[in-house]
């Protein structure tokens, strides 16, 4: 219903002004926010990497950090996530938000997160609702400063990581 919805009321334009960091951006304040968070999450993940060495030999007997680049294209995810990250906060959240009559942020983020869980349906539930809870943390901060750069830090973190640090 969410795509018919989408496909119906919105006028499905692409808009590439993401990449640029505008005037009224505080890029500096973005980049730093996004690299704390993202710093933050790694150290989730690696109080995890250690919790599960203990309780868990097969997770203790891979490298606590590899690339894996020979896993499923992963010297390609840079680019996939820029692309994602276009594609839902420049065509998604973008053309919910014209449709939006009143100008709420909070319409325009939760349903494009919304969406953006849909989108990851063919994962397990837990993977659903950080995909939901992800792109909210994200699609505030492409609200307040309509660039993608510090979304595009985190969702790469977030991708990234846990293959890196062998949880998965």
């Amino acid at each position: 219903l969410e795509f018919a919805f989408f496909f119906w009321k919105t006028p499905l334009e692409i808009n590439f002004e993401v990449f640029k960091v505008k005037k009224e951006c505080n890029f500096a304040r973005e980049i730093t926010e996004a690299a704390v968070i993202s710093a933050i999450i790694i150290v989730c993940m690696l109080v995890y990497r250690f919790y599960l060495n203990g309780v868990n030999a097969e997770v203790a007997a891979r490298p606590a950090f590899g690339l894996y680049l020979n896993i499923h294209a992963r010297w390609f995810y840079p680019v996939s996530v820029l692309v994602q990250e276009l594609l839902i906060k420049g065509v998604v959240q973008h053309n919910i938000g014209t449709i939006d009559r009143n100008n709420s942020k909070h319409f325009t983020v939760w349903v494009t997160s919304l969406f953006f869980g849909i989108l990851h349906m063919a994962y397990p539930m837990y993977y659903i609702l950080g995909a939901v809870f992800l792109c909210s943390l994200t699609g505030y901060m492409y609200e307040r400063d309509k660039n993608i750069w510090g979304t595009v830090l985190i969702h790469f973190v977030v991708g990234f990581m846990p293959r890196a640090l062998g949880l998965k």
